[in-house]
């Protein structure tokens, strides 16, 4: 079937949205999804920058990994999804190996065939060209960077028709990882205090989830002060703008002189994961979320960090349970206790490069790019 997609081609370059061909066979636990919205996420961003050859440069290719839709069709083995039912979209996992059946599905052992090889699962091509030429596609078990999408059952979570699947769509990673990183990971306990560094959509889940469990210092450190200011509506306590300051760590400090119990870094800067874990106090714990994908990128710790007993986690999209911590957040949306309208900035698809723009250079905190209903 013929569907638009956005299509990174050239390293570095603006997306290209262009007619392609959709394979119209679903393999048994598959999900043919008409997208109703997608989040732009960093690493689409990063993806699309870089180079053929280098490990993550595959292109031409259609990214996006944060889609919500519509169920149009199922696979002859799908059982937990009819035709019509709201889903988002998440990251794939098989379910069965050691890392899934202990409850860490982002450390599956099949995350890079799921989610980064480019193709279907049987390792055939979703899409192609209308000449006929194979496009890399299936990121995720989506590219949602489409107005439909290949899924698979196992990446795919039902979601109640009442709310807007346009604010949903960002909660398949960004806000995952950024509550879920607090949620199942840090579990600070109430009174607890956290830094968190960085309020885009992963700062700012962090910071709800913090509120939630009670931390009663939520110090937020971010470089645009409107951020900053609105961080303030998601739990945060302290604000520290990192422009307007020498020092954010004595900052910090000023705050808690112990040091403070937790923190999180969602920034992907090598400065600011040591900044985060400068911060920690005796016993303290880190968890650096930010993507960082050069292999010759450095993190400097000094050897007397680790006698304050501190623990330093790296995670991805969150750790535990995807599902769980989703669920809990749409809850949240509902009861209006977390504004997620507030962080996203709506687009139409035509208009997908000017949104990775504005999120490039920090003028919008969340776009979504939406779809025509048909």
């Amino acid at each position: 079937m013929r569907i638009i997609a956005a299509l990174a081609v050239e390293a570095g370059e603006p997306l290209v949205v262009q007619e392609v061909e959709l394979a119209e066979n679903l393999a048994p636990n598959e999900l043919l999804v008409r997208n109703v919205a997608t989040g732009i996420c960093h690493t689409d961003i990063t993806l699309r920058d870089a180079p053929v050859g280098s490990g993550m440069g595959t292109k031409p290719i259609a990214l996006g990994h944060e889609g919500a839709g519509v169920v149009e069709r199922v696979g002859s083995a799908v059982t937990s999804f009819v035709p019509g039912d709201h889903i988002i979209m998440t990251y794939y996992s098989d379910g069965e190996c050691r890392n899934c059946r202990e409850g860490h599905e982002a450390y599956c052992n099949a995350s890079f065939l799921g989610n980064f090889s480019g193709t279907r699962l049987d390792g055939s091509h979703a899409l192609h060209s209308l000449d006929g030429a194979p496009i890399y596609g299936s990121y995720h078990q989506q590219s949602s960077f489409a107005n439909y999408s290949i899924a698979n059952d196992r990446n795919a979570i039902k979601v109640s028709k009442d709310v807007n699947l346009e604010l949903l769509a960002p909660l398949g990673c960004g806000i995952l990882t950024g509550g879920g990183s607090v949620r199942n990971r840090l579990k600070p306990r109430a009174g607890s205090s956290i830094a968190i560094f960085g309020m885009g959509a992963l700062g700012f889940a962090a910071a709800h989830m913090a509120r939630k469990a009670g931390c009663s210092s939520i110090i937020a450190v971010d470089l645009h002060e409107s951020r900053l200011e609105l961080a303030k509506a998601f739990g945060a306590t302290h604000c520290i703008n990192a422009s307007q300051v020498e020092d954010a760590v004595a900052e910090v400090t000023k705050i808690c002189p112990e040091g403070v119990d937790h923190a999180f870094e969602a920034t992907g800067s090598t400065k600011v994961m040591e900044q985060a874990i400068a911060v920690l106090g005796r016993g303290g714990s880190c968890v650096v979320s930010g993507a960082v994908i050069d292999p010759s990128a450095q993190v400097t710790i000094s050897p007397m960090t680790f006698m304050k007993g501190v623990t330093i986690n790296g995670t991805l999209l969150g750790d535990g349970d995807p599902v769980g911590t989703i669920n809990e957040f749409i809850e949240d949306i509902r009861a209006g206790t977390f504004p997620i309208d507030k962080l996203v900035t709506l687009y139409d698809l035509d208009s997908i490069n000017s949104a990775i723009d504005d999120a490039t250079r920090g003028a919008v905190i969340k776009p979504v790019v939406r779809f025509p209903a048909k």
